[in-house]
């Protein structure tokens, strides 16, 4: 209850009367506040007959193991089981209190055929801003928000729940980071034995005629989830009309699935990415959660090859662990190791090696 007093106070501090009708009961004020030290130690080598550079970086870091944040989200039952919803989310930097999930933007302009790109770097509500209707067909909903894969589907396959920085499942399937699209329309069917699907679509809203070697950018995507005591399976299938002159549109297929063993529960996750640049990646992910000492072991093993329309292969692969541990049912350490590389044929390399200690507070 007062977390719902709080949101309507802040909701009439930032709107005035406009919410004065508002329902206690019907809006929760939420969030996570995430900080640690974080070190990342990075090697390259630009060919064979270089050596290699190293730099290493090591500070305060905001959202390592979840991404900092405070959200409203609140319904309204408005009969016959139909509910309006909402969910605004804002993400911000605890480290120095700026907002994060700031973008660049193409945009229409006053020309037709033509487009400008806007960097927007002060979004309010960058991690999710939309409403939408519910009921016994499902839901649909309407704003800027998580794509279908990297929001219901990846998180199966990764110990470390997309998150933790460069131990995520990210490191190889761009589509498990946090992929938010704004102007999107989303569809989710209600949850039947266990099995529910989704199907969104976003407007790239690039003007019309299409200016010359300009991509629409409009995505197309969805998948299906399904859930049944210990096993969890999901797959997605996103892609973005990018094509111009030199690109082609970017798909990505991810597969997931988890088995909660009760001693442990196991991890597996593919994907095949066919990138705008006409580079093709395929990668899988394999990793453990593990009841440990009264808190969670996380571990995971990355590998994957980018394949470029020349014939160029790169190899990547990454190791990590984790560990989180309780200090009450909101507040919880953590720490976390991990080392990836990446290696093409003529010896142009990457290494990263990254230590991470923090503390995390939900509400």
């Amino acid at each position: 209850m007062k977390k719902s007093l709080l949101a309507v106070a802040v909701l009439g501090a930032m709107s005035g009367a406009a919410f004065a009708q508002v329902a206690p009961n019907n809006i929760t004020l939420y969030g996570i506040v995430d900080a640690g030290l974080q070190s990342t130690k990075t090697t390259t080598r630009a060919s064979a007959s270089d050596a290699e550079v190293s730099g290493t970086i090591t500070g305060l870091n905001s959202g390592i193991q979840s991404g900092s944040r405070w959200g409203l989200r609140g319904s309204e039952d408005l009969g016959g089981g139909l509910r309006a919803n909402f969910q605004l989310e804002s993400g911000f930097a605890l480290d120095n209190g700026t907002l994060a999930q700031g973008a660049t933007a193409t945009v229409p302009t006053t020309t037709a055929g033509t487009n400008a790109t806007v960097v927007t770097t002060n979004r309010l509500f960058g991690r999710a801003a939309w409403m939408g209707l519910s009921g016994g067909f499902g839901e649909v909903r309407l704003g800027r928000m998580a794509i279908f894969s990297g929001a219901s589907v990846t998180g199966i396959a990764d110990p470390f729940g997309n998150g933790f920085s460069n131990a995520s499942w990210a490191y190889l399937s761009t589509a498990a980071g946090p992929q938010r699209n704004d102007n999107t329309i989303m569809y989710l069917s209600p949850t039947m034995s266990g099995l529910q699907g989704g199907l969104y679509y976003t407007f790239g809203e690039v003007s019309s005629p299409v200016a010359a070697n300009t991509a629409k950018d409009n995505w197309i995507g969805g998948g299906v989830t399904y859930s049944a005591g210990p096993l969890a399976l999901g797959l997605a299938y996103d892609t973005v009309d990018t094509s111009t002159t030199t690109n082609r549109d970017a798909k990505w297929l991810n597969l997931a699935a988890s088995y909660n063993f009760g001693v442990a529960t196991v991890r597996f996750g593919y994907v095949d990415q066919d990138a705008a640049n006409r580079t093709d990646r395929k990668g899988y992910i394999i990793g453990a959660n593990v009841p440990l000492a009264g808190g969670v072991l996380l571990a995971s093993y990355q590998d994957g090859e980018d394949k470029t329309s020349a014939g160029v292969k790169t190899d990547y692969s990454r190791l990590s662990l984790g560990y989180t541990y309780n200090l009450s049912r909101r507040t919880n350490v953590f720490t976390a190791f991990s080392n990836g590389k990446s290696k093409e044929p003529t010896y142009t390399s990457r290494k990263d090696r990254q230590f991470s200690l923090g503390v995390r507070h939900t509400f």
